[in-house]
């Protein structure tokens, strides 16, 4: 479709090598400089119909269905459920060019790009990540060992430009984003504790969810085993849960390959509502991100989205 369109473009102006033009003959900032002017030129031709008729047809900018009250009320109990280790962030709407697509296999395209070299914000932890591995930067400055734990937590909008034919799936919704940043520590040591707490947290939050209306029959955890070398690991996570909350249904799944953006352990938290039907919530799992910022394969990080909105649209 990119080809296409862009051939056209090119019929039209006449300009056979415009695209190389833009790519490799101007610098970031003078190409923000250009599209500011051409927008701003092409915005005084608009009127006010014109601006009506885009917020009817804009998909990505229509209000969420989900009234902010509960959903305030969702992240509040949230907080009032979060270990004491976490700290909770507010996140900018917009991260830096290809926050996604340079660490993650995430098409470009699939991100809101700006023209002011900035993205509007589709995985917040992925923000979260750079946070993280800032944070981790400087404690290395000082001890080139130092396995302090950054644990952070951010409940943010997110757009996502690619279209979803489930009813559930909207353009722009709410995460509840949670990743933990730190070293290697040895014998998974680290990659246990942090999985089963981040677990532990969100069959709480399911369970309490009642007290904002939300009825959950049941829990299922998948962990998808990703390493190996893990698998001693997982099945210890897996019976702790159980011994914590003995009405979850869990499920191990040895896939030894990576999957998506995830290596180590991905695990998947599924609820049902009262209805019988079964929904997927939260992903969540182990990915180099921080290896990659920081340039250091010993850096660990885990990762986790619920999705809020989703939980109003099904659940309620």
């Amino acid at each position: 479709m990119t080809e296409k369109i862009l051939k056209r473009i090119i019929k039209k102006t006449n300009i056979p090598d415009i695209d190389e033009a833009l790519v490799n003959r101007i610098s970031f900032t003078d190409l923000q400089s250009l599209l500011l002017e051409v927008y701003r030129r092409k915005v005084k031709n608009l009127d006010s119909s014109h601006l009506l008729k885009q917020y009817k047809t804009n998909r990505f900018v229509q209000p969420s269905s989900i009234n902010p009250q509960l959903m305030l009320q969702f992240d509040l109990l949230a907080y009032s459920l979060l270990p004491e280790s976490y700290e909770v962030m507010e996140l900018s709407p917009v991260s830096p060019l290809g926050s996604c697509s340079l660490v993650a296999p995430v098409d470009q395209n699939n991100v809101l790009t700006t023209i002011r070299n900035t993205e509007v914000s589709s995985d917040s932890t992925n923000l979260l990540a750079l946070e993280g591995a800032q944070r981790r930067m400087q404690l290395l400055k000082k001890d080139k060992k130092d396995t302090t734990r950054i644990k952070l937590c951010a409940s943010q909008r997110l757009l996502r430009t690619q279209t979803f034919d489930e009813s559930a799936s909207v353009p722009h919704f709410k995460i509840l984003g949670l990743c933990a940043a730190g070293r290697d520590e040895g014998s998974y040591h680290f990659e246990q504790e942090t999985l089963e707490e981040q677990l532990s947290f969100f069959i709480k939050l399911l369970l309490k969810a009642q007290a904002i209306d939300i009825s959950i029959a049941s829990i299922r955890i998948v962990l998808i085993l990703i390493d190996p070398g893990i698998s001693e690991k997982a099945h210890q996570v897996e019976e702790n849960l159980k011994i914590q909350h003995p009405y979850i249904r869990t499920e191990i799944i040895n896939m030894g390959k990576k999957q998506s953006y995830y290596a180590t352990v991905r695990y998947n938290v599924f609820a049902t509502n009262s209805q019988g039907k079964e929904y997927f919530l939260c992903d969540g799992g182990f990915t180099d991100w921080t290896q990659q910022l920081l340039q250091n394969r010993k850096e660990r990080y885990l990762i986790s989205g619920f999705g809020t909105e989703r939980l109003f649209l099904v659940f309620k």
